[in-house]
């Protein structure tokens, strides 16, 4: 798996449990990562393969 790089990468923890449209959005897939960027999406369940590809090719 690749390092993160944090000039490239930035994490954000989101507890969605107090968040009714959130949880309504994201319940069952959690965890999930989003490119603010693109927008694009990668929800669980997901692999170390596909988690590196998107970190990879996503930013």
């Amino acid at each position: 798996m690749v390092g993160l790089d944090p000039e490239r990468h930035q994490v954000d923890v989101i507890d969605i449990a107090y968040d009714d449209a959130l949880l309504e959005s994201y319940g069952e897939r959690i965890p999930v990562l989003k490119n603010e960027g693109t927008q694009a999406e990668l929800s669980w369940p997901f692999d170390a393969e596909q988690l590196e590809r998107f970190v990879v090719l996503k930013v």
